[in-house]
């Protein structure tokens, strides 16, 4: 007789699946996080107190939470270390792509962002504890929050079953998408920038360095003076020249970034398993 040979092995889905499971735990805390706090600050008097306890109880926390269940958190939020010198060079590419970003996002979709003089308002405070919590809500908890959620744990997640540059693009635009209309195509620009540094650097923390350093700006410059220089992010307009010194500050950043950190070898920085 001759000897049974085992039939070929179906295909499985588990990847695609996987993928949109990711997906949908990601927007499941994003919709806790968006409805959580807008019950704080229906009950609350201080809205910057209502967004902080929000940030911390309703995306920290439930990031953190769900990287413990999925495995260890320095593997799935990618919380290892990098290099001391990426540190000042991705805050400092950030900051040059910002121009760039805004820019291309107002001639595509060029509407005003009232949303944006809405945080403006909310960072502005006569006190120096007003302005301590403001900052805290508005930028080193969204900083770390967000870089955990969209660069740890969802890009984490995709790059085991989508290539590299498809994992960065996916977690952008939903980083974007969650912004709003307005401010979708600047956060999704930015988000491809942070993706990318992510992944070559294998660590979340120099990402969260550079949007810390460019939240905490905004709140820098809606407290001097009158708060005007903080506006140049709500114009409709962005001059083409501070673009395009943008965009070459940024290569030349980034590709300082890529000398820093070699592309990583296939059998580094692994992804752990399911």
């Amino acid at each position: 007789m001759e000897p049974e040979t085992a039939a070929p092995a179906a295909p499985t889905a588990r990847g695609p699946h996987r993928a949109g499971l990711a997906l949908m735990l990601a927007a499941a805390i994003l919709v806790l996080h968006q409805a959580g706090t807008a019950l704080l600050m229906a009950g609350w008097g201080r809205p910057a107190v209502a967004i902080l306890v929000g940030g911390l109880l309703f995306l920290l926390y439930p990031t953190w939470r769900l990287a413990r269940v999925v495995g260890s958190p320095r593997d799935v939020l990618r919380l290892g270390g990098a290099p001391a010198r990426v540190f000042p060079l991705a805050a400092a590419a950030l900051i040059a792509a910002m121009p760039v970003a805004i820019g291309i996002g107002h001639r595509i979709v060029p509407v005003d962002l009232p949303e944006q003089r809405w945080v403006l308002d909310l960072v502005r405070g006569s006190r120096a504890t007003d302005v301590l919590v403001a900052w805290a809500a508005a930028a080193l908890v969204p900083a770390i929050g967000e870089e955990w959620l969209y660069r740890g744990f969802l890009q984490r997640a995709l790059e085991r079953t989508l290539p590299g540059a498809a994992a960065i693009t996916t977690q952008a635009v939903a980083f974007g998408l969650v912004h709003g209309p307005a401010r979708a195509i600047p956060a999704t620009l930015l988000g491809l920038l942070l993706g990318w540094i992510a992944r070559r650097t294998g660590s979340v923390w120099p990402g969260v360095v550079a949007h810390l350093v460019s939240n905490s700006s905004i709140v820098v410059l809606a407290n001097l003076g009158d708060g005007s220089a903080a506006e140049w992010g709500t114009k409709t307009e962005t001059s083409l020249a501070a673009g395009l010194v943008g965009a070459a500050v940024t290569a030349v950043l980034v590709a300082a970034i890529a000398r820093t950190c070699p592309r990583r070898s296939s059998g580094s920085d692994p992804i752990p398993p399911a």
